[in-house]
């Protein structure tokens, strides 16, 4: 039997973890992702009570992804109210 090398295995070329259909993929989806859920999370429970574990269970990504594309804690409070402000300025011009 003659060994699969990475030229012909069918996996070849691609990069990353497997993932279901469904959860974002690449950094715009996961960052939208992730924003979309902590805004809702934050909104329902409140700042103090939702851990970053939870945002991304929800989001369906890996909680590495969160620091990776958003930053911290903090950086990721203030990319959710950026960007709900952004929505707000959108919306009210529209």
């Amino acid at each position: 039997m003659r060994p699969v090398s990475e030229s012909t295995s069918p996996m070849a070329g691609r990069r990353g973890p497997r993932r279901d259909a469904g959860e974002p993929a690449g950094p715009e989806e996961v960052r939208r992702a992730v924003l979309d859920e902590a805004a809702s999370l934050f909104a329902d429970r409140g700042l103090d009570r939702v851990s970053l574990r939870t945002i991304a269970a929800a989001a369906r990504v890996h909680p590495a992804l969160i620091a990776r594309y958003i930053g911290g804690r903090d950086d990721l409070i203030r990319a959710v109210f950026d960007d709900l402000s952004l929505a707000a300025c959108i919306h009210r011009s529209t």
